[in-house]
């Protein structure tokens, strides 16, 4: 049914955020999380607006592999947008930790689907799958943080000289790897 497609499609697109979140705090050594988490409802609107977004693009049959890109940056535009506010950063080192927290979320979606692919299919199931690969993003982010990843990606941030390349070098790579989900899914 439609209800269903779309409210599974928000919550999928929630737990990609929640994870996405996760490997921010990770990627940005951040050490005071509630102070950041505090101001995580307006980025709540993100997961809805791509949903909405979403069954936009899916009424025009035409956009196939673009419905996915388009979806992909405007979440990743919403989500860089956030990280300004939240952190109060310029554009350039925003747009970096998002990019980096992006690559590592998106890693975690390829091994959600594989986890998809295990399971049998129904809402249900697939619903414990979301539940489980946030679980794991969670404590991926968590060793990241514990190996203090976070503090040599910063040292990356903080280097004035490059910013621009820096930024695109990630968006690159999180290209790169939104292709290589692509390719998993065949």
């Amino acid at each position: 049914p439609l209800i269903q497609n779309l409210l599974f499609g928000f919550l999928d697109t929630l737990t990609g955020h929640l994870m996405l979140v996760s490997y921010l705090m990770a990627v940005t050594d951040e050490q005071a999380v509630w102070k950041r988490l505090r101001r995580l409802p307006p980025l709540l609107l993100s997961p809805l607006i791509a949903s909405l977004l979403s069954i936009w693009l899916y009424a025009v049959q035409e956009f196939n592999i673009f419905r996915y890109f388009a979806g992909s940056f405007t979440i990743l535009a919403m989500c860089v947008v956030w990280v300004m506010w939240a952190w109060r950063w310029d554009f350039w080192r925003a747009s970096s930790a998002t990019c980096m927290a992006g690559i590592l979320q998106v890693a975690s979606t390829a091994l959600a689907q594989t986890i998809f692919l295990i399971f049998p299919s129904g809402l249900q199931s697939e619903l414990a799958a979301m539940a489980l690969v946030l679980l794991f993003s969670i404590a991926s982010a968590a060793l990241l943080k514990r190996f203090r990843f976070g503090a040599w990606f910063r040292l990356l941030l903080e280097d004035r000289s490059r910013p621009r390349r820096t930024t695109v070098l990630l968006f690159a790579l999180e290209i790169s790897m939104e292709t290589f989900l692509i390719l998993h899914n065949g």
